[in-house]
Order: structure tokens, then sequence, then C-alpha cells
């Protein structure tokens, strides 16, 4: 995550988080823009994420999330500050993505939908275990205000399984510890997972898109159980 200028303890973040095959130059121009305004100046501040696309979601949300977590222990130890306890999000397509993921409870729906067995009854390496409970099991950011969506597929998007983009998936170059990661996970898991296609013996964030990917369904199921609004 990049702070163009200081952390301000009395102005409220909004997260910029781009799209697919893009990067936090496309938001320049709106970022520019909206700073004009004399309120939007006064009261918040830009801070911009980058992420590998070819990465899942899952991941990249949780790589983001520890960092505002980092930001926020570092500047401001005892999170009292405005900054601290807010926070907008704005996603763009894939971002949109990663947005939601920052900003919802997703509990146990996301392993409720590949999996009937108990995590905790996989058997699978203690560090590998940590890291994929972070991939699967988590909470939103806290102070999540405000969730900005832009053109996000919110279901999946079928130009995912097209066969230009399977060409593409093939393209995506993962780095080798995560390679190595998703290759351990998936052996330990493979009894364990339903309705997940293993062949593959790796998931890329183009498969992350695909409508048939097990996260959309989690959602709908962690929208379901939403609070109704006042």
């Amino acid at each position: 995550i990049y702070l163009i200028e200081p952390f301000d303890p009395r102005r409220i973040p909004v997260l910029l988080l781009h799209g697919l095959t893009s990067s936090p130059l496309v938001w320049r121009n709106v970022a520019t823009d909206a700073m004009e305004n004399p309120l939007i100046r006064e009261n918040f501040q830009f801070w911009y994420a980058f992420y590998s696309t070819g990465v899942p979601v899952p991941q990249s949300a949780a790589l983001i999330r520890e960092k505002i977590a980092l930001i926020r222990r570092s500047r401001d130890p005892h999170g009292t500050s405005l900054a601290s306890k807010n926070i907008v999000i704005v996603g763009y397509s894939m971002g949109g993505l990663i947005a939601r993921v920052l900003a919802t409870d997703m509990g146990d729906r996301l392993w409720s939908a590949v999996s009937k067995k108990p995590f905790d009854q996989v058997k699978l390496q203690p560090d590998d275990r940590e890291e994929l409970r972070q991939w699967i099991f988590w909470k939103p950011v806290p102070g999540v205000r405000e969730v900005i969506f832009l053109a996000t597929p919110h279901r999946g998007t079928r130009m995912a399984d097209v066969s230009f983009a399977q060409l593409g998936r093939r393209l995506v170059g993962l780095p080798a510890s995560l390679v190595r990661f998703q290759a351990r996970a998936f052996s330990a898991l493979s009894e364990a997972l339903e309705n997940v296609n293993v062949s593959k013996r790796s998931f890329t964030g183009i498969d992350s898109l695909s409508p048939e990917a097990p996260i959309y369904k989690a959602f709908e199921r962690a929208q379901e159980q939403l609070p109704p609004r006042p």
C-alpha cells in the first residue's frame, strides 16, 4: 500500500484497488481531481494498493489486510485516531472483489462451500494450515464505513472460462513459493474438497473470476445473513 503523503490521523483513508492487469497509476487522475475539492482534501487521504492480479483474490485480500494493519500499528500504535477507526474502500473490477472480501465477515462459509469436513481435521503442515486459514476464514477490516464498487463482477464473469482466458491463465507466472504451497494444500485437501477442480494443481486470479469459483456462493450466503438495514 502506497501513501503519497504522510499519514494524517485526522483524515479518513480512501483505499483504491485497481483491476485486472492494472496498477495504482489508473487512479492518478481520479485522485487528483478529487483532491481539488476542499471538503475532500480536508477530510480524506488516498491510499493506493498494488497487488499481483495473477494471484487468487483471497490471498491478495489477505496481504492487503495485513498491510492496512501494519500502517495503522506503525503510524498510530494506540489506534485512537480517526484514520485508524475508519476506512473507505474503492474497488474497480477485480479490485472490487478484493474490496468485498475486505468488508465481509466470511466465517466458515467459504470452507463450507467446498467441504463438509471440519477444517481442523484436515491433515496439513502447521504453517500451511495457518496460511490457508487466512485465505478461507476472515473478518472484515476494522472500521470499513463505505465500499464503492466500480464495474465489479459480483457473480464472476463467464469471460474467465472462455478459451483465450484459459490460455492467459496458463501464462500467469505465480511465485514459486505459492506454487509449492498450492501443490501441498491441494494434495492434503484432495479428499476433503467437493465440487472443486483440483486437476489444475494451481489456482490463479483468473480462476477467481470464474462464476464457478466457490467464493461467489460464499458471498451469497454471507449476504443472506446480514441484518436488515434500518
